[in-house]
């Protein structure tokens, strides 16, 4: 049976995911990825232990229902694992002894991943210092050392590793329910708690990427573990319940969590290594606790096995086969079916923080982003400083996940979120959370965000620590190559309707000056032009449109004037030095459909705020003790002046896909391509 999509919403998906991953083997097969090198356990499998004297073979009815002449391949799946979607590197133990065939299948891509390896338990430390080693070894003598070197770093190595650690951590001694067939774990790592189980984990890990780092890996792809506790053999260990195994679920987070760290230690210390973390556990959590909106009918059986839910024995000829193996999660006792991988692997290329961080398989469109401005960009910058304008208290991040109060005016994401996404780069932190922080200055090359007062003192503290880094030349050509995201003005017009003080468009031009300035004027610039204020719930209140809360005509006048006199500015700037190239979003002209027409843009509400207290929640901010509206979709504005998450991604799509007159002269895609 070949895999379909049944609703039109999933049609829609899949075409997505199909896309992504046509992509990602388009990328991986042409000259950006000369290879890939897979390591790791059976969910990368894909022939291996066909060659070894092992129980852990997949070779078998009906492993490969629906693969291509319903070959059961070795794959521990219905069809393909993620690694087709990734490319389709041969096994390493299928490649024959002949000299021609092995250099160039290596300098094309291998997988080494082996069902049943495990970071402590099995054989991982073999895939590299046996298998891998001896490909390395070959491919030095081919091509040389350095020109070895060379081609290595500019490969993508994907691994996958840990699950079955945890599994044989979790699992009784001798559970008698569940049969599987894999070695005993050594009983001096069964007495370790969780806890320390888990960080022997990582730190055997950490050993194992570096000794891969030292054998030619920069770019790596590694799969975090997935929510260990949901998989059916797991469910079985709660006899009455067959919920999930709450202690493995645990270590699989601490692992993430863990491994997440680690990754990033080991980009501090080499600058070249560049890295996607996938956390599959939150990605495919998702898909449990909701299974209908994703396709699926089933989240706890597996669709081949035996006994109760299919759980009591592995996947084989005498097994029974569910009849619809795109509607379950799970393909047997441990391993999702085919289109689980595909929609995970889609996740993985295209997707953002926090489910694949800091950059996506797919990568940047450009090397960093680099944010400044007030606070529609804040990510919590003024959670460091002496100042009320703060927003890490409830109901702020409402929505956000595990409803943290992050210091973003939002009840979720701000735009800055969804622009990083859209480019495929490391959501970057807040200066403040990281400027003290021990380390290399290379924690500022993946991108900063400084939006909050005394930016342009902040900004220059990274450029100075880049170039000491980099050098003068590399980190302009790093700074130059990046893209600035610049939103600023806003305040000052709010400040002159409400205390009548004075108003000039001074505030962007000095972000613009001092940025050129220090860059020599070679810089991308995204600004983010300023709203219609006037219609903002603080300054509906201040209009002469009295109870019926029209919008403030003069602040929404200046708020046009400032948007004119900045594209004014910045196309002069531009004429003058070629090498500065920027995108302009008319946030009012894009904002004021969603005001006027609302229920044709999807809100319903477009005078009152989400969240605040009084007439229109418009007298006083969003604090622990304000009203909360319920559907926070349906509404234009969180709080007194600040847009709504739905508001905030909505904008973002116009700006980097869209067209004159709402951005200009290019949109932030065509900006990356200049």
């Amino acid at each position: 049976m070949a895999p379909s999509c049944k609703s039109a919403t999933t049609i829609a998906a899949c075409g997505l995911l199909l896309l992504c991953v046509s992509f990602l083997a388009e990328l991986v097969h042409g000259r950006q990825v000369p290879a890939l090198y897979v390591l790791g356990d059976s969910q990368a499998d894909v022939g291996n232990n066909n060659y070894l004297v092992t129980p852990a073979r997949a070779n078998f009815p009906h492993n490969g229902v629906d693969y291509p002449d319903q070959q059961a391949t070795g794959r521990f799946s219905n069809g393909k694992n993620f690694v087709d979607y990734l490319g389709t590197p041969p096994p390493y133990h299928s490649i024959s002894d002949s000299a021609a065939e092995r250099d160039s299948t290596f300098l094309k891509g291998v997988n080494f991943a082996s069902g049943g390896a495990g970071g402590l338990c099995f054989s991982f430390d073999n895939q590299i210092e046996l298998d891998y080693l001896n490909m390395y070894s070959e491919l030095v003598r081919k091509l040389g050392q350095a020109q070895a070197m060379d081609h290595l770093s500019k490969s993508i190595f994907a691994v996958a590793i840990g699950g079955n650690d945890i599994i044989l951590r979790s699992l009784p001694p001798g559970a008698p329910t569940v049969t599987v067939e894999l070695p005993a774990v050594e009983l001096q790592l069964q007495v370790l708690t969780p806890q320390q189980f888990v960080e022997l984990m990582v730190q055997t890990l950490e050993r194992q990427l570096q000794r891969l780092y030292e054998l030619g890996m920069r770019r790596l792809f590694l799969v975090g573990a997935a929510p260990i506790g949901c998989l059916p053999v797991m469910r079985e260990v709660n006899l009455l319940t067959k919920e999930c195994h709450a202690v493995a679920n645990d270590m699989s987070v601490r692992y993430n969590t863990a491994v997440a760290s680690l990754l990033a230690g080991m980009s501090s210390r080499h600058g070249d290594f560049r890295y996607s973390f996938f956390d599959s556990y939150t990605a495919l959590m998702q898909l449990i606790d909701d299974p209908r909106p994703n396709g699926y009918a089933e989240v706890k059986a597996a669709c081949c096995g035996l006994g109760e839910n299919k759980a009591m024995y592995r996947c084989g000829r005498v097994s029974s086969v569910c009849p619809d193996r795109t509607d379950h999660i799970f393909w047997d006792l441990v391993h999702p079916t085919e289109v689980t991988s595909r929609k995970l692997t889609g996740v993985a290329f295209a997707g953002s923080a926090p489910l694949v961080s800091p950059r996506n398989v797919q990568g940047g469109l450009v090397p960093a982003l680099y944010v400044l401005g007030d606070s529609q960009a804040d990510f919590g910058n003024n959670n460091y400083l002496v100042t009320p304008a703060r927003a890490n208290f409830p109901h702020n991040g409402v929505n956000y996940p595990g409803h943290l109060a992050t210091g973003r005016f939002s009840n979720g994401y701000n735009f800055v979120d969804f622009l990083a996404g859209s480019l495929g780069v490391a959501t970057p932190p807040a200066y403040r959370s990281i400027c003290d922080a021990t380390g290399s200055s290379s924690r500022f090359l993946n991108g900063v965000n400084f939006a909050s007062g005394g930016a342009g003192r902040d900004y220059s503290n990274v450029y100075s620590a880049l170039a000491q880094l980099l050098g003068q030349a590399q980190a302009s050509t790093h700074l130059a190559n990046s893209i600035f995201a610049v939103a600023i003005g806003g305040n000052d017009i709010i400040d002159r309707v409400l205390l009548a003080g004075p108003f000039n468009v001074s505030s962007g031009q000095q972000f613009v000056d001092s940025l050129a300035q220090s860059l020599k004027r070679q810089l991308q610039v995204f600004f983010v032009g300023a709203p219609p204020l006037g219609c903002c719930p603080i300054l509906r209140r201040r209009s002469l449109a009295g109870e019926d809360m029209g919008c403030h005509v003069e602040a929404n006048s200046l708020s046009a004037m400032y948007n004119a006199a900045v594209a004014s500015l910045l196309r002069d700037v531009s004429a003058q030095h070629p090498d500065f190239q920027y995108s302009f979003f008319d946030t009012s002209t894009a904002l004021l459909p969603y005001i006027h027409e609302p229920q044709a843009n999807g809100f319903a509400e477009t005078k009152a705020a989400c969240c605040g207290l009084g007439d229109g929640n418009a007298m006083f901010g969003c604090t622990p003790a304000s009203s909360l509206c319920a559907n926070r979709t349906g509404y234009v504005f969180w709080d007194l002046v600040h847009p709504t998450e739905a508001t905030a991604q909505k904008l973002t799509r116009f700006a980097f896909d869209g067209s004159a007159p709402l951005v200009s002269p290019v949109n932030v895609r065509q900006l990356c391509a200049s």
